[in-house]
């Protein structure tokens, strides 16, 4: 391995990736799952290239042009005093986020609001956009359905950069997103997540015999849902409450020193 691991893990993912069969961009589109359950797993990225050697028979990856892996920029919104990452923290039952999500290779940006409903459902509604945008308009605010908050108090908060890739089953039943070299920029901070890769599983119906799932069970990997946003408020905001993430923090410290 040379002097710069990080690079040598991605340079295996993208060799590893080359593997599996193509699924167009249409065709993904007929597994939109909007409204849908989900479950968050959390490792390092030196395991993922293996995991996609695993997953080559089972798992189709989104492929355009000969792309596989793509950039994603998003930008959160919140109150000045962070309203709906507490309403996260607090563990409020329902609650929403509000951000732009710009998918750059395609130059397509979609406003986008995610709700968790119950606490375990996830219901999104979106419309597309010319660019992000650092301020809300009508359009944008009429998406937002009122949850103990004033949607007119919205500022920009957060940028959050990453990398996608997107899997499906080959049932066409199950979607696999995996996030990689995860940044954060608030305007004053800037925080890389070095080594984290960010998987979500997201089906109609919770089905914990489905191949990802069993093959995290195997590698004796559990389950840990962590919000990229919560997470990204916490480390560049260090004087936030965020003594309920603890836990998740000190387990993602170890996992990106493993």
């Amino acid at each position: 391995m040379s002097t710069n691991p990080a690079a040598d893990y991605y340079h295996a993912v993208e060799e590893s990736i080359k593997k599996l069969n193509p699924i167009s961009l249409k065709e993904l589109d007929s597994v939109a799952l909007l409204d849908r359950q989900d479950t968050k797993y959390t490792f390092h990225i030196k395991h993922l290239p293996e995991m996609l050697e695993r997953m080559k028979d089972e798992y189709r990856v989104l492929t355009i042009g000969e792309r596989r892996i793509f950039k994603y920029d998003t930008l959160y919104f919140d109150t000045d005093d962070y309203t709906l990452y507490k309403h996260h923290h607090n563990e409020k039952v329902n609650r929403v986020k509000v951000r732009y999500r710009k998918y750059v290779e395609s130059d397509l940006t979609f406003f986008e609001v995610k709700y968790k409903l119950f606490g375990t459902r996830t219901s999104k509604e979106r419309i597309k956009d010319s660019d992000i945008h650092e301020q809300l308009g009508n359009a944008q605010l009429d998406l937002i359905r009122e949850i103990h908050f004033n949607k007119n108090d919205l500022k920009s908060k957060l940028w959050v950069f990453y990398k996608r890739i997107t899997l499906v089953n080959n049932a066409m039943n199950e979607r696999v997103t995996i996030d990689l070299n995860l940044r954060y920029d608030n305007g004053k901070v800037n925080k890389e997540m070095e080594n984290l890769c960010i998987a979500e599983i997201k089906q109609n119906k919770k089905n914990v015999l489905m191949p990802f799932i069993q093959m995290m069970k195997k590698k004796m990997i559990p389950p840990l849902s962590i919000s990229k946003y919560c997470m990204g408020v916490a480390v560049t905001e260090p004087t936030i409450k965020s003594n309920n993430f603890k836990p998740k923090f000190i387990r993602l410290k170890k996992i990106m020193a493993s």
